[in-house]
């Protein structure tokens, strides 16, 4: 899977990927469109991972709920 391939490319757990919440599920269970990403970008250690609110546009920690 793309998650898995991400995972080992990356040295990453499979299970941050895939336990990654989309702001449709969120707004079901919290009542906000918030979804969370991971941002990888080249080098060593340039990983983001968030929270953005869909409906506001801003960028969250992880901590939202």
């Amino acid at each position: 899977s793309d998650a898995q391939w991400i995972a080992d490319k990356r040295g990453l757990d499979v299970n941050t990927i895939a336990t990654l919440k989309s702001a449709k599920v969120n707004k079901q269970r919290i009542g906000k469109p918030i979804a969370e990403y991971l941002l990888i970008r080249d080098g060593i250690g340039n990983i983001e991972h968030k929270a953005l609110n869909c409906q506001s546009g801003s960028t969250l920690n992880l901590n939202y709920r």
